[in-house]
């Protein structure tokens, strides 16, 4: 089984030449986000089972209630998907985190968010305080042969100038060893 295994690798990589196959690059499966988070600092998080959304999107709630009504978490099959969540704490004119790519390839998962933001007029500029939050609903990373500890990593845009390109700085890294 093992000498198959192998075999297997081998071609793989003779028919790639010997070259790694390019990361994909695309959208979440779905995407979440607002400004009225509950939590009072920054939070990064990977979720990966029901027990730990709930908890999580509880902490969000906090005593407050989706402006759409929604009081408990929406349903997601954490046997097939796992969710990529931030928050920043309170802060002013934001709308949330939306996440805006996820790339895999060779074992790793990077997860980009932009935090939605506008500007106010007003007495002292017309800052609205807020507190945002994005989640992202991806496909599950599990380990595998090739790449038994596979790293999801967590990247936000710091760009904040209209028309040029992101500047994506690393804000949190998983590695993933269980099943």
């Amino acid at each position: 089984m093992i000498t198959v295994a192998l075999a297997s690798i081998i071609v793989a990589l003779q028919v790639s030449g010997g070259q790694a196959a390019a990361p994909i690059s695309g959208p979440p499966v779905v995407a979440f986000h607002g400004n009225t988070a509950a939590f009072k600092g920054t939070h990064v998080d990977l979720i990966r089972d029901e027990k730990a959304w709930i908890r999580w999107w509880t902490d969000k709630q906090g005593n407050g209630r989706e402006p759409w009504g929604a009081d408990s978490p929406p349903k997601v099959d954490f046997k097939q998907y796992m969710a990529v969540a931030v928050t920043e704490g309170p802060g002013w004119n934001g709308w949330g985190f939306d996440c805006v790519e996820v790339v895999t390839g060779g074992g790793t998962m990077t997860v980009r968010f932009n935090r939605l933001s506008y500007q106010t007029l007003g007495p002292d500029g017309g800052g609205e305080r807020c507190n945002a939050w994005g989640i992202a609903v991806v496909p599950r990373l599990l380990p595998n042969q090739l790449h038994p500890h596979p790293t999801v990593t967590v990247e936000q845009n710091l760009q904040h100038i209209i028309g040029d390109g992101p500047i994506w700085k690393k804000t949190a890294e998983f590695h993933v060893s269980d099943p």
